[in-house]
């Protein structure tokens, strides 16, 4: 087991709501079966936590959403723990450390992929899966509009952070 502790010093004071702060990573696209315990069934953010906990299973896939334009799909919040096993069930368990939760997402397409494209038909194929495990992440907002910036409790303030989390092989 690798046990992960991350500390976010800002450089510049003042950059405004950041999107995320965690650490990013690919992985193999075998590893592409999922359980979890959090939030579920379907995608939730910190502005969109209302779903019932409980042990929930997808596939990596099955977690983008094609909406008009490309954009981020899939995350879990408020999740304790995430398998991401191949058919073998082998792979890799996620956990959070005790009384605290994560944010994670695991998608078959990169943030630039996403941020690259007006629509999804252009969206390159990747060679693996892009796996975010967040401490904070901004909300979605879009309540009184699209386009509009998540509400300031919803959104990752440019400061000191500290988190950590466990990742185990099986």
């Amino acid at each position: 087991m690798l046990d992960v502790s991350f500390r976010y010093y800002p450089l510049v004071k003042k950059t405004g709501m950041l999107p995320r702060i965690g650490l990013a990573f690919k992985l193999q696209k075998e590893f592409g079966g999922m359980s979890w315990y959090g939030l579920g069934p379907v995608e939730s953010y910190c502005d969109r936590d209302y779903l019932p906990f409980g042990i929930y299973t997808s596939r990596v896939e099955e977690r983008f959403t094609d909406y008009s334009e490309p954009q981020e799909s899939g995350n879990i919040s408020r999740l304790d723990w995430l398998r991401l096993e191949n058919s073998d069930k082998r792979g890799i368990l996620i956990r959070s450390r005790k009384g605290e939760t994560l944010s994670v997402n695991a998608s078959p397409f990169s943030s630039q992929n996403l941020e690259n494209w007006k629509y999804s038909y252009q969206l390159m194929e990747e060679d693996s899966y892009s796996v975010n495990i967040d401490s904070a992440q901004s909300g979605v907002a879009g309540d009184n509009t699209w386009g509009a910036r998540a509400l300031p409790a919803y959104q990752v303030k440019n400061g000191l952070t500290v988190y950590g989390c466990s990742l185990k092989l099986f």
